[in-house]
């Protein structure tokens, strides 16, 4: 939306891009994504990057071509019908698409849903019983939402970056003198109305900033502006807001804003990689004190099954491999070949990607995530673990998973 106080003064271009997927509807796309029903029938989950407007394929291409080579000849026809669907889904995005997932099957149950991102995504192909979305949850975590303040003397743009993407804006205007008043006036006169009239016009524009970020819940804040301006917004910032404050951008008054939009991004992105630091470090914590974090993949998941865990952090090293899982009970386990056809209660066992499996159980449960590009002391401890939201049982869970409602994403919304 865009709010002008005066329309005398021409603003520059509108930044909002409507048709970008923000940080709630990837939300609901995830949720739908990892409770999506099984099929006999697999899934292409397939994430490409696009390059001035043109779809990076090689690996893509090459990852089909080996998979094709893995498959029965009863299987390779259905594959590359899948995969036809997917192409075509690729074939219809948007003009500023700089990356995209698009997860497709056929059989029964046939599904297909493509997402675009202003922000680009390593290549990937998977040809599994589900869809893989850790690469979406990986991008939720580094780039989800926060808001930019562009402040000059005459105007203030705030804007709401949604994973990479302008989706809100609100332009709010300093009111302009009349020429003929100015002429009567005496300069000091002039000046300190110029400075009341600043000072009420700051006023205006921190108190529509926190109203904003309370109404839409946001927690991370830029201000962008000459050093000047950013100094005087910053002396004037309510506490409530400076503790959301990420970093301050220096700009000049003729600075395009899509332009400052990248750099504020970039420092957003060097703030979470701190956050998701401090999460780990805050794990490692809890390890040593004792009950309110587990450690390792199988503790993790039970974890997580139980709806006892707050919080899933994980390495960017960390690759557990495949395990099996009962498709009755739900029970993991983690050894590197199959020792039985059956789970001690009669259940089937399949093969599970884990990684995987516990993203989309912190998906399912509405438990936060958290990836630490590079933790010694967590990687040294196996990679992944949770923070818990209250003290581990003393007994193992038995019973499959409970799916507790997650909170509302947007309470604006």
């Amino acid at each position: 939306m865009a709010i002008e106080s005066t329309p005398t003064r021409a603003l520059p271009p509108s930044l909002v891009d409507a048709n970008a997927v923000d940080l709630t509807a990837l939300r609901k796309q995830l949720r739908v994504l990892a409770t999506l029903e099984a099929s006999t029938a697999p899934m292409v989950s397939c994430y490409v990057s696009v390059e001035h407007g043109v779809v990076r394929r090689e690996v893509i291409t090459r990852r089909a071509r080996a998979i094709r080579a893995t498959l029965p000849a009863g299987q390779r026809g259905e594959l590359d019908a899948t995969m036809a669907r997917g192409h075509a889904q690729l074939e219809q995005r948007s003009e500023r698409t700089r990356g995209m997932a698009v997860f497709a099957r056929g059989g029964e149950a046939p599904y297909l849903q493509a997402l675009e991102f202003r922000v680009p995504l390593s290549e990937l192909l998977v040809f599994d019983h589900g869809p893989v979305i850790y690469p979406l949850v990986e991008l939720k975590d580094t780039f989800h939402r926060f808001v930019v303040l562009i402040s000059t003397e005459a105007s203030a743009r705030i804007l709401e970056v949604s994973l990479g993407a302008v989706t809100r804006e609100i332009w709010t205007t300093a009111p302009v003198l009349p020429d003929d008043v100015r002429r009567q006036w005496s300069q000091d006169h002039y000046q300190n109305h110029r400075q009341d009239r600043m000072d009420r016009f700051l006023k205006e524009k921190l108190d529509l900033l926190d109203r904003l970020m309370s109404a839409k819940g946001h927690t991370h804040l830029v201000v962008a502006g000459t050093p000047r301006l950013t100094a005087r917004i910053l002396e004037r910032l309510p506490d409530r807001l400076r503790a959301k404050l990420v970093d301050l951008v220096a700009t000049s008054a003729a600075s395009d804003h899509g332009d400052v939009v990248q750099v504020a991004l970039q420092r957003f992105i060097e703030h979470e990689q701190q956050e998701s630091f401090d999460a780990a470090d805050t794990l490692c914590r809890e390890v040593r004190r004792g009950e309110m974090a587990e450690l390792g993949t199988l503790p993790s998941i039970e974890a997580l099954r139980r709806g006892q865990a707050d919080l899933l952090v994980m390495t960017g090293s960390y690759a557990p491999g495949r395990g099996w899982i009962c498709t009755s009970c739900e029970t993991v386990t983690n050894g590197p070949e199959q020792l039985a056809d059956t789970c001690p209660c009669g259940g089937a066992l399949t093969g599970v990607d884990l990684r995987e499996h516990l993203v989309q159980l912190a998906e399912r449960t509405g438990c936060g995530f958290e990836r630490v590009s590079v933790h010694d002391q967590l990687a040294e401890l196996g990679g992944v673990g949770c923070l818990l939201r209250y003290a581990r049982p003393t007994v193992a869970c038995t019973t499959p998973l409970t799916t507790p409602t997650p909170p509302d994403d947007d309470p604006a919304e």
